[in-house]
């Protein structure tokens, strides 16, 4: 089938209206416009309405919901801007024909005309501009070219002349590289010379050369500030230039002459003066009217096929030189935007209009990036390659320096974090270390200031170790240890320093104390010279061999600390080791082994009759569970009542018991110490067991919208009602818990015995779960389910050939339907068998914005489209659609009116029905509109309504009020329900036929 056109399109309605009344309207007036294309137009104009008319309900449909309008107008601008590029290439290809550099206003007329007058004027320049074609004609016809005011032109001229400059070109490049040009674009040409301006203005100077400087730059600025300007300036200086061609203009036309070798000589001429061909044509031709002298130019110059260098301005030796003969540069080198091969001596590309003429400008700052990079100088070379990709956007070879900048600036970052953090450690040996591997890979660049910290903590740690070792010599150890400390003060690891300390003393002793689920060690105090601080080593199994075998658990100057990370069933051991100026003691005090114990979690039971089942969950690293019972409460420790088991699993049923009585229990977990057996303290429970109640067998729910009302048998037990929304993995019978039946659902209130209500807050399928409950035993009963899905809603359908297609909004949070139909009555569930059924996600369906049956059968389709929950299997009730498929029975009508003689009013009318089958219509209403038949129910004045009408020998009629007969018009007949419409088609007569 076609692709569906989009509606924004055919609307004629710009993307960016989104407001559905006006969007309504437009629709209404291009429904009219069509209805009357339909009836009145041309055959295609005929065709094209019918066509647009089919996907009015559609139309509707999709354009009332705001998210697909929104994605309805997202498209309309993307294929709106496809048609354009389309409507470009082609236009491009018309230009290609032209096989020339410039063009007249014919020819621009010409393309308007060939290319299906899309385009205006201005465009057809714009795009010939961007193509690199001049706006000329083939033989340099003479055109008034924009030139600067004559002040203003004078003013450059003067302040250039003060500095013996040529021109404004030679003043941007005077101090500055690289070299500018005609070809540069107005944004380099302003950029520089708004520098030239700021740092003139910085230094502040005011002689002459200075003044003339500045007001040469202020008038740059404004001599390039776009392209126009630019063009009245380049326009001006080459008519300056261009006087240098007065002398060898005189000898060429010394025969009143200009013959093919002379003018290719002036062309030659030109050219190296940066002039081009069309504007020195124009002055060689403007020159030799005045003198009268005749200009040989039927033939093409080769001066066109020498290419100048964009670089360096140099002419090329002959017509198949690559390179420039004094630069090197390559004379055609691609775009850096589309990659067309481009000569450097042009402005820009004549493909996509890149200015390609910033070469020189983008390529130095290129260069001075890489450059600055190699330095180390991250900030400033990024700041290049940005600039750079000012110019050119997207050039891929400063995209990949940017990329490979940025990179190296986040490792010297991170590299440069650490040393700072060394140095703020005070280990300044390692940042030493650390900086100059540093300055190997990244370049020293910003270092200047943390060697500076480096060096001077070192010279101050080396001075104070000199001063320790001379105090050393004279036996004077104490003394000397302060200085040494001095030292390290500065340089925590100053090796010479740390080679001269001593270990400090330990401590003597170290003991723990449990305290809840953490182990407080404190130790004693070590007192000895200098600073002392103290490293408490933890490890499994046996003691630590030194300060660095094992997990470290506190580093800290005080003598105490709390060990909070310790699993139960585990034996840990531990050492306290003092410290000083980083060397620990040799020898440690030690604890151990210190166990934790645990107690068993997840505790649960089961009353049943004559028995308690309990469970529980062992904490982890224990070895057994033992359960102790005693009548009416729980023991109180271990050895108080009676042990009924010493068990590794997670449960016991513990049987024979009395109903009614009830038993305290004792679980307590066991643990394996290296020297003895631990227990928990342990966790009691208290359970009485009890004959269980009758389940709940007869539960039942009817729902009324979103209110479900709960009915069963009431019995002697209390009954709580669950609500889940998954499937409760349970049998009906089962004997739990009241904690375990929390499991089921929340509860929903109970109105009275026998009956309770909830209002649902989700749509899907709901369960509800009776629980009889008598003490802390519960039972579970038969569970039953609740439905509710919210349906789609406007359902449309309408055929295409032998195809349906039905259209529909999707309701709020379902992404899956099922698509039913039978060919005499419509389905009645989703599951029902024997209907044809197809099902359709939300993803299908908004690819194509309909759901499509393929070569239908001729016959009447009833169908029902049912939401379907998918991860349940259920379905909505369904909202039912007939398409008749051309079986519809037909009614055929017109208009019949009587006057009386002499009388121009008719003094009666009605509208007459004419039927094979006679079927009944049901609610009708007769539309007038004055000056052409109605196109739709609300397209006129509503004269009559009938709610039904009965034919008598296949014929029935609607009688038209008297007081709409004055007034003549155009009748129309409706149904006021359109789902009528699929089974029974209204003809009207023709057009004369309907007028009153």
């Amino acid at each position: 089938m076609e692709k569906r056109p989009n509606f924004y399109i055919i609307l004629e309605l710009d993307p960016s209206i989104t407001d559905w009344s006006t969007i309504e309207a437009t629709i209404k007036s291009k429904h009219r416009f069509w209805a009357m294309q339909k009836n009145q137009g041309s055959p295609a104009a005929r065709r094209k309405a019918e066509r647009y008319m089919k996907f009015l309900p559609e139309m509707n449909a999709l354009l009332k919901e705001q998210e697909s309008r929104k994605t309805e107008a997202k498209a309309a601008v993307q294929e709106l801007k496809k048609e354009k590029q389309v409507q470009l290439e082609k236009l491009d290809q018309l230009i290609d024909m032209l096989h020339t550099a410039t063009v007249s206003s014919k020819d621009v007329k010409l393309l308007i005309n060939k290319s299906g007058k899309v385009f205006s004027e201005k465009e057809i320049e714009v795009r010939l501009k961007q193509r690199g074609i001049s706006l000329d004609t083939v033989k340099h016809q003479k055109t008034a070219r924009p030139k600067l005011e004559t002040a203003v032109a004078k003013g450059i001229r003067g302040e250039l002349d003060t500095l013996k400059l040529s021109n404004l070109y030679n003043f941007l490049n005077l101090e500055h590289s690289p070299k500018l040009s005609a070809r540069s674009s107005p944004k380099s040409l302003y950029e520089r010379a708004d520098a030239i301006y700021k740092e003139l203005s910085r230094v502040g100077k005011t002689d002459a050369d200075t003044t003339s400087k500045m007001s040469l730059a202020g008038r740059a600025k404004s001599v390039f500030t776009n392209d126009t300007e630019k063009e009245r300036h380049d326009n001006t200086l080459a008519t300056e230039v261009l006087v240098e061609l007065d002398n060898p203009l005189e000898i060429a036309g010394r025969d009143k002459i200009i013959d093919k070798v002379g003018l290719e000589s002036l062309l030659k001429a030109a050219k190296k003066l940066g002039v081009t061909e069309t504007l020195a044509m124009e002055y060689i031709e403007d020159y030799a009217a005045k003198r009268k002298w005749h200009v040989q130019k039927e033939t093409e110059t080769v001066t066109i096929k020498l290419l100048t260098c964009g670089y360096c301005n140099t002419l090329a030796a002959s017509e198949g030189d690559k390179r420039c003969s004094n630069c090197g540069e390559e004379l055609v080198q691609p775009c850096p935007k589309c990659g067309a091969p481009t000569p450097t001596e042009n402005a820009a590309c004549t493909r996509c209009g890149c200015h390609t003429g910033d070469a020189p400008l983008v390529k130095a700052l290129l260069k001075d990036g890489k450059d600055l990079m190699a330095k180390g100088e991250l900030d400033q070379a990024i700041s290049h390659f940005n600039h750079a990709l000012d110019y050119w956007t997207d050039w891929q070879p400063a995209l990949d320096e940017k990329k490979q900048a940025e990179s190296k600036k986040r490792e010297r970052t991170q590299a440069l974090d650490k040393i700072k953090a060394l140095v703020k450690a005070r280990k300044l040996e390692a940042g030493k270390s650390q900086l100059e591997r540093f300055k190997d890979e990244h370049a020293q660049a910003g270092t200047d200031a943390i060697k500076k910290l480096i060096d001077d903590g070192l010279r101050r740690a080396k001075q104070a170790y000199e001063v320790a070792e001379k105090l050393r010599l004279s036996a004077k150890t104490e003394e000397a240890f302060d200085k040494y400390e001095e030292s390290l003060s500065h340089s925590v690891d100053f090796s010479p320093a740390l080679s001269a300390s001593s270990p400090p003393p330990q401590p003597q002793t170290l003991t723990a104390e449990w305290r809840g689920e953490s182990l407080r060690l404190s130790w004693s105090q070590v007192k000895a010279r200098g600073k002392i601080s103290y490293r408490l080593v933890r490890k499994l199994g046996g003691l630590p061999a030194n300060d660095r075998d094992g997990d470290i658990i506190a580093e800290t100057s005080i003598t105490k600390a709390d060990d909070i990370k310790i699993k139960p069933g585990i034996a840990y051991y531990y050492g306290i080791f003092s410290v000083r100026v980083g060397i620990a003691s040799l020898s440690f005090a030690s604890t151990g082994p210190h166990l934790k114990t645990a107690e068993v979690e997840e505790i649960d039971y089961e009353v049943t009759n004559r028995q308690v089942t309990l469970k529980w969950r062992a904490p982890e690293g224990s070895i057994a569970v033992e359960i102790w019972r005693k009548e009416k409460i729980a023991p109180s420790r271990r050895g108080d009542g009676k042990q009924i088991a010493s068990a590794t699993a997670s449960h016991l049923l513990d049987a024979d018991l009395q109903n009614g009585r009830c038993y305290g229990y004792l679980i307590i977990a066991k643990y394996r110490h290296p020297e003895e057996v631990l227990y928990s303290k342990g966790v009691s429970i208290l359970a009485t067991p009890v004959a269980p109640p009758e389940p709940v067998k007869d539960l039942s729910a009817n729902r009324h919208e979103r209110t479900v009302f709960l009915t069963w048998t009431p019995g002697k037990a209390q009954v709580q009602i669950r609500q889940a929304q998954t499937i409760p993995d349970m049998t009906p019978g089962q004997i739990v818990s009241l904690k375990t039946a929390e499991r089921f659902g929340v509860p929903i209130p109970v109105t009275s015995p026998g009956r309770a209500q909830t209002t649902l807050k989700t749509q899907g399928r709901m369960f509800f779960v009776p629980v009889s409950i008598v003490s802390e035993t519960a039972v579970l009963g038969n569970p039953v389910t609740v439905t509710t899905i919210d349906e789609i809603s406007n359902l449309v359908s309408q055929r295409n050939g032998r195809n349906i297609i039905l259209t529909w909004q999707w309701p709020t949070g379902s992404s899956e339907v099922q698509v039913a139909y039978h060919h005499d009555h419509f389905p009645s569930s989703g599951a029902e068998n024997g209907a044809a059924k197809a099902r359709v996600t939300r993803s299908e369906y908004e690819r194509n914005h309909y759901w499509e049956l393929r070569s239908a059968a001729q016959q009447k389709h009833y169908f029902t489209v049912f939401v379907r929950e998918p991860t349940a299997n259920i379905y909505s009730s369904g909202v039912n659609l007939l398409e008749s498929m051309g079986q519809e029975n037909i009614v055929r009508y017109q208009v019949v009116s009587k006057k009386r003689l002499f009388s121009k009013t008719p003094h009666t009318a009605w509208v007459e029905f004419m039927s094979e089958e006679g079927a009944t219509l049901k609610g009708l209403q007769v539309v007038r509109q004055a000056k052409y038949p109605p196109v739709s129910k609300n397209d006129g004045v509503i004269v009559a309504q009938v709610e039904r009408i009965t034919f008598t020998d296949k014929q029935s009629r609607i009688e038209i009020p008297k007081q709409y007969l004055k007034e003549g018009g155009y009748l129309k007949v409706f149904f006021k329900d359109d789902a009528f419409a699929k089974e029974v088609r209204l003809l009207p007569a023709a057009k004369d036929k309907l007028k009153i």
